[in-house]
């Protein structure tokens, strides 16, 4: 009796099991994810500044319309006066300023200006009168408005 106690041989630990994920490791999004992104936040930001500017320029403002409106009237008064406010093609047509101011009646038949749509760098209104009804295109030149056409 009088041995002495071996010591136990340890049992062989098993291989320490890799953790399941259940979640896949962590990749950044594809070059098309990327490209897609980046196509809507331009879509979106194009969309927040060609709104309002679609709007300006469908609504046109009253301003501009109240512009016109003095302008045509105040060229039913004194029709040479109208001749600081043509278009550089219709000064050519009539033959420049002084032929127009020239070609001017002292004054014109009363009209009522009417029917003034504005859209962005163009304009055009209807001038009533008793011998019959004129429609006027006006053109925005150096942020004046200015006669281009009467028919």
């Amino acid at each position: 009796m009088s041995q002495a106690a071996r010591p136990l041989r340890a049992a062989p630990t098993p291989a320490p099991r890799p953790r399941l994920r259940a979640v896949p490791p962590a990749r950044g999004p594809s070059p098309a994810v990327i490209r897609r992104r980046r196509l809507v936040a331009l879509a979106g930001l194009g969309g927040l500044i060609a709104l309002p500017l679609a709007f300006l320029a469908l609504a046109g403002g009253s301003s501009d319309a109240a512009r016109i409106e003095a302008l045509l009237s105040a060229g039913a008064q004194r029709p040479a006066g109208l001749c600081d406010h043509l278009s550089g093609a219709m000064l050519r047509a009539v033959g420049g300023h002084d032929a127009c101011v020239a070609a001017s009646p002292t004054r014109g038949p009363a009209g009522e200006v009417s029917a003034i749509r504005v859209s962005g760098a163009r304009a055009s209104a209807v001038v009533t009168r008793a011998d019959g009804d004129e429609r006027i295109r006006l053109v925005r030149e150096d942020g004046d408005w200015k006669v281009d056409d009467v028919r």
